[in-house]
C-alpha cells in the first residue's frame, strides 16, 4: 500500500530543484495535462520528486484551483510507479511538474486519462 504514497520527501519543494526544472526542463503534452521534466545533476533525497499546479488565470476561484490540483495529485499517486521503478534500474533521478492548462473543471476519469498517457 505504501507503493501509492505521495509522501513529503517526494513532493517537489526547494526552490533550487524548481529552478533547475524550469531552466532545464523538456516537456510532453497531453492536452489538458502538460508535464515538465528534467534530469537533474545533484544527489536528491529521492529518485523521483513531482509537483503540480493550475494557473490563476484559468481558475478565477481557489476552489476549482484547489479541486483541479487534487485531481492531478490523485492521478500522480496512482500512476508513478511504473516510472519510479524505470528510474530505479536505470539509477537516475528526475524532477517532474504536471500542470492543467484548460478552462474547464475536468473529471477524474480524463485527468488519470492523461497522467497515464504522459
Amino acid at each position: 500500500m505504501s507503493d501509492y504514497s505521495y509522501s513529503r520527501n517526494e513532493k517537489l519543494k526547494k526552490q533550487k530543484i524548481i529552478d533547475t526544472l524550469f531552466q532545464k526542463r523538456k516537456s510532453v503534452n497531453a492536452f489538458p495535462v502538460k508535464a515538465f521534466f528534467a534530469f537533474p545533476e545533484e544527489k536528491m533525497d529521492n529518485e523521483l520528486k513531482a509537483g503540480v499546479g493550475t494557473s490563476k488565470r484559468n481558475f478565477k476561484k481557489a476552489v476549482h484551483r484547489n479541486r483541479v490540483t487534487r485531481l492531478l495529485r490523485e492521478a500522480w499517486r496512482l500512476n508513478k510507479q511504473e516510472l519510479k521503478t524505470l528510474l530505479e534500474s536505470n539509477q537516475q533521478q528526475m524532477i517532474v511538474f504536471l500542470h492543467y492548462s484548460d478552462r474547464e473543471l475536468p473529471s477524474f476519469e480524463l485527468v488519470n486519462s492523461k497522467v497515464q498517457i504522459l
